[in-house]
């Protein structure tokens, strides 16, 4: 979805970074990679 439809994600980027300061660890770093793969397709568009 990120690929195509990187516009339609920009809505929920916020949500995942929201969970960068959870207390549960793996939150953390799912939303931390969650983050680094979006940029990442953004850069390549």
């Amino acid at each position: 979805m990120g690929l195509k439809y990187h516009v339609e994600i920009e809505v929920y980027v916020n949500d995942i970074a929201s969970y960068l300061e959870d207390e549960n660890p793996k939150l953390r770093e799912r939303s931390a990679n969650a983050i680094g793969r979006i940029e990442e397709q953004i850069k390549i568009l």
